[in-house]
């Protein structure tokens, strides 16, 4: 029932915003100087804008986010360690991220831009989320490639706040690894240091649950990596209380955060 309510919002949303995707396709034309109107293809079924392939003469020349005002938005409760970006500024807090790392590679470029939307290169990339379940047993390669990439990142002075192997995007072999989907801000309540730490922890969060079994104890490599990186990075134990309301299952694997609250707190792993 949930999911054909899901299904129903999506369709209504997207009827009741084609009078704006018109407006932008015509607008994608004379950016691109196409003979004709590009077609807009929905792409992807997450997140609460529209996302589009934007298609002509038989190629994808980017990929579109227009601002949905009529998709519901759930409002993250106040204790969370973020915030959802209000619906005139998330095109602009999108663009803002990819300006800053699409030099580096790390997000995509940046092509065009509306006070309600953004077109980004197309880049021939696959959700890691769809390599996890496809591949379970490669949980911790992903995320390990994934949180050295996120450390790129903030070195650019850019935070996700929805870091996830569903945001992000790469190829087969991991050489080219990218991060979409900057619908959140860290809350105000915490710490630029905690939202830098919270990246990572949302990070293996959200993959948790599609880890298989005999898997979740093999996590030394990856605390290790966090002890190099929170000196790096400058969070500390301190930063970790106000994350944990997002963090439900990793907060209940006692090993796992008895080794990580070690490390946070300067002790040797």
């Amino acid at each position: 029932m949930r999911a054909l309510k899901r299904a129903y919002a999506r369709i209504r949303g997207e009827i009741k915003i084609a009078p704006r995707r018109r407006i932008v396709a015509r607008t994608l034309q004379t950016h691109f100087g196409l003979p004709a109107v590009p077609d807009l293809v929905l792409s992807g079924s997450r997140g609460h804008d529209s996302i589009y392939k934007v298609r002509a003469e038989g190629r994808t020349l980017g990929m579109l986010r227009l601002v949905n005002p009529y998709r519901r938005r759930k409002t993250p409760a106040p204790d969370m360690p973020f915030i959802s970006v209000i619906e005139p500024e998330r095109a602009g807090r999108e663009a803002a991220a990819y300006q800053a790392g699409s030099a580096a590679g790390l997000t995509p470029q940046p092509l065009w831009q509306d006070k309600d939307a953004l077109c980004c290169a197309y880049l021939p990339l696959s959700p890691l989320h769809d390599a996890l379940l496809a591949q379970g047993d490669q949980a911790w390669r992903l995320v390990m490639a994934t949180s050295a990439a996120l450390q790129r990142l903030h070195a650019l002075g850019v935070v996700h706040a929805d870091a996830s192997l569903a945001n992000t995007l790469a190829d087969d072999k991991l050489t080219q690894i990218v991060f979409v989907d900057f619908e959140y801000l860290p809350a105000p309540h915490i710490s630029a240091a905690a939202a830098r730490l919270y990246d990572y922890l949302r990070l293996l969060e959200s993959t948790w649950k599609f880890m298989p079994e005999n898997l979740k104890t093999e996590y030394a490599d990856w605390i290790a990596f966090m002890a190099e990186v929170s000196a790096a990075e400058g969070f500390s134990e301190g930063d970790l209380a106000p994350l944990l309301p997002a963090l439900p299952q990793l907060s209940s694997q006692t090993g796992l955060f008895t080794a990580l609250r070690r490390v946070l707190s300067g002790a040797s792993a």
